[in-house]
Protein backbone atom coordinates (compact mmCIF):
# COMPACT_ATOMS: atom_id res chain seq x y z
CA UNK A 1 0.00 0.00 0.00
CA UNK A 2 1.34 3.70 -0.77
CA UNK A 3 -0.33 6.51 0.98
CA UNK A 4 -1.39 8.33 -2.11
CA UNK A 5 -3.21 4.70 -3.09
CA UNK A 6 -5.33 5.45 0.40
CA UNK A 7 -8.79 6.41 0.83
CA UNK A 8 -8.36 9.01 3.47
CA UNK A 9 -10.34 11.48 5.23
CA UNK A 10 -9.19 15.17 5.70
CA UNK A 11 -8.85 14.26 9.33
CA UNK A 12 -6.61 11.36 8.54
CA UNK A 13 -5.17 13.61 5.67
CA UNK A 14 -4.09 16.34 8.60
CA UNK A 15 -3.09 13.77 10.77
CA UNK A 16 -0.84 12.21 7.85
CA UNK A 17 0.83 15.29 7.06
CA UNK A 18 1.09 16.61 10.27
CA UNK A 19 5.19 17.66 10.96
CA UNK A 20 5.36 16.81 14.84
CA UNK A 21 8.06 14.34 16.10
CA UNK A 22 5.59 12.04 18.39
CA UNK A 23 1.84 12.05 17.65
CA UNK A 24 -0.90 10.28 19.13
CA UNK A 25 -3.92 9.74 17.61
CA UNK A 26 -7.19 8.36 19.10
CA UNK A 27 -10.06 7.25 17.55
CA UNK A 28 -13.20 4.91 17.97
CA UNK A 29 -12.87 1.07 16.89
CA UNK A 30 -12.85 1.12 13.05
CA UNK A 31 -12.51 4.58 12.08
CA UNK A 32 -9.40 4.11 10.27
CA UNK A 33 -6.00 4.46 12.89
CA UNK A 34 -4.67 1.57 11.71
CA UNK A 35 -4.81 2.89 7.66
CA UNK A 36 -3.48 6.36 8.84
CA UNK A 37 -0.86 5.26 10.73
CA UNK A 38 0.38 3.17 7.55
CA UNK A 39 0.11 6.05 5.37
CA UNK A 40 1.76 8.08 8.29
CA UNK A 41 4.55 5.43 7.92
CA UNK A 42 5.13 5.69 3.99
CA UNK A 43 4.78 9.60 4.20
CA UNK A 44 7.47 9.79 6.29
CA UNK A 45 9.53 7.53 4.69
CA UNK A 46 8.31 8.06 0.60
CA UNK A 47 8.51 12.00 0.77
CA UNK A 48 10.24 13.31 4.14
CA UNK A 49 12.82 10.58 3.25
CA UNK A 50 12.51 9.16 6.91
CA UNK A 51 14.41 6.11 7.64
CA UNK A 52 12.72 3.20 8.11
CA UNK A 53 14.90 2.17 11.42
CA UNK A 54 14.60 5.80 12.66
CA UNK A 55 10.57 5.32 12.70
CA UNK A 56 8.63 3.82 15.42
CA UNK A 57 5.22 3.00 15.99
CA UNK A 58 3.81 2.36 19.35
CA UNK A 59 -0.15 0.67 19.99
CA UNK A 60 -1.23 -1.13 22.66
CA UNK A 61 -2.39 -4.59 21.92
CA UNK A 62 -0.02 -7.33 20.01
CA UNK A 63 -2.67 -7.94 17.73
CA UNK A 64 -2.76 -4.52 15.77
CA UNK A 65 1.63 -4.60 15.97
CA UNK A 66 1.36 -7.60 14.16
CA UNK A 67 -0.98 -6.25 11.44
CA UNK A 68 0.47 -3.48 11.38
CA UNK A 69 3.87 -5.16 10.39
CA UNK A 70 2.06 -7.21 8.23
CA UNK A 71 0.66 -4.33 6.10
CA UNK A 72 3.25 -2.03 6.35
CA UNK A 73 5.11 -1.65 2.86
CA UNK A 74 8.31 -0.01 4.46
CA UNK A 75 10.94 -2.76 5.32
CA UNK A 76 12.97 -1.73 8.93
CA UNK A 77 10.43 0.19 11.02
CA UNK A 78 10.04 -1.00 14.39
CA UNK A 79 6.61 -1.61 16.02
CA UNK A 80 6.10 -2.36 19.36
CA UNK A 81 3.10 -2.33 22.21
CA UNK A 82 3.90 -0.50 24.87
CA UNK A 83 4.57 -2.80 27.19
CA UNK A 84 7.65 -4.12 24.93
CA UNK A 85 8.95 -0.59 24.74
CA UNK A 86 9.07 -0.32 28.28
CA UNK A 87 10.51 -3.18 28.93
CA UNK A 88 13.15 -3.18 26.42
CA UNK A 89 14.17 0.22 27.93
CA UNK A 90 14.35 -1.03 30.79
CA UNK A 91 16.83 -3.58 29.71
CA UNK A 92 19.02 -1.45 27.11
CA UNK A 93 18.94 1.44 30.50
CA UNK A 94 20.52 -0.96 33.07
CA UNK A 95 23.49 -2.58 33.27
CA UNK A 96 22.44 -5.40 35.50
CA UNK A 97 20.29 -8.56 34.60
CA UNK A 98 17.05 -8.16 35.14
CA UNK A 99 15.85 -11.95 34.68
CA UNK A 100 12.70 -11.81 35.06
CA UNK A 101 12.06 -7.99 36.48
CA UNK A 102 9.55 -6.28 34.22
CA UNK A 103 8.62 -3.85 36.79
CA UNK A 104 10.11 -1.20 38.60
CA UNK A 105 8.59 0.28 42.39
CA UNK A 106 7.57 4.14 41.97
CA UNK A 107 10.78 4.71 43.97
CA UNK A 108 13.13 2.81 41.23
CA UNK A 109 11.01 4.45 38.39
CA UNK A 110 11.78 7.92 39.79
CA UNK A 111 15.34 7.24 40.91
CA UNK A 112 15.98 6.03 37.28
CA UNK A 113 14.08 8.83 35.15
CA UNK A 114 15.72 11.49 37.65
CA UNK A 115 18.75 10.16 36.81
CA UNK A 116 18.28 9.99 32.72
CA UNK A 117 16.89 13.27 32.93
CA UNK A 118 19.97 14.67 34.74
CA UNK A 119 22.25 13.14 32.38
CA UNK A 120 20.19 14.53 29.41
CA UNK A 121 20.55 17.85 30.75
CA UNK A 122 24.56 17.07 31.27
CA UNK A 123 25.12 16.14 27.83
CA UNK A 124 22.76 18.17 25.99
CA UNK A 125 21.71 22.17 26.59
CA UNK A 126 19.23 22.42 24.54
CA UNK A 127 17.61 19.52 25.97
CA UNK A 128 18.13 21.08 29.49
CA UNK A 129 16.59 24.53 28.32
CA UNK A 130 13.23 22.54 26.72
CA UNK A 131 12.71 20.55 29.87
CA UNK A 132 13.21 23.22 32.00
CA UNK A 133 10.48 25.83 29.41
CA UNK A 134 7.82 22.54 29.70
CA UNK A 135 8.55 22.29 33.37
CA UNK A 136 7.83 25.73 34.43
CA UNK A 137 5.04 26.54 31.43
CA UNK A 138 3.20 23.50 31.03
CA UNK A 139 3.73 20.61 33.35
CA UNK A 140 3.52 23.07 36.86
CA UNK A 141 0.27 24.89 35.62
CA UNK A 142 -1.15 26.28 38.98
CA UNK A 143 -4.40 25.03 39.54
CA UNK A 144 -7.32 26.93 40.80
CA UNK A 145 -9.78 25.20 43.11
CA UNK A 146 -12.83 27.65 42.00
CA UNK A 147 -12.16 26.52 38.61
CA UNK A 148 -14.98 23.75 37.69
CA UNK A 149 -15.86 23.53 34.13
CA UNK A 150 -13.54 23.51 30.63
CA UNK A 151 -13.99 26.94 29.28
CA UNK A 152 -13.20 28.15 32.69
CA UNK A 153 -9.98 26.19 32.73
CA UNK A 154 -8.78 27.19 29.27
CA UNK A 155 -9.47 30.87 30.39
CA UNK A 156 -7.47 29.90 33.36
CA UNK A 157 -4.81 28.00 31.69
CA UNK A 158 -4.42 31.24 29.15
CA UNK A 159 -4.41 34.09 32.11
CA UNK A 160 -1.65 32.01 33.67
CA UNK A 161 0.36 30.76 30.79
CA UNK A 162 0.13 34.01 29.18
CA UNK A 163 1.64 33.36 25.88
CA UNK A 164 2.20 29.92 26.07
CA UNK A 165 -1.45 28.80 25.13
Amino acid sequence: MQFADCELDPQQIEAVVACEDAQLVLAAAGSGKTLSLLAKISYLHRELKIPPEQILAISFTKKTVEELRERCDVPGVDFQTFHALGNRLLKDSNDQDLGSKTLLSDEEGRNNARAKILTLCEQNKAFAREFNDYVLFYHAVSQNPDVNSFAARVNFNRLTMGGFL
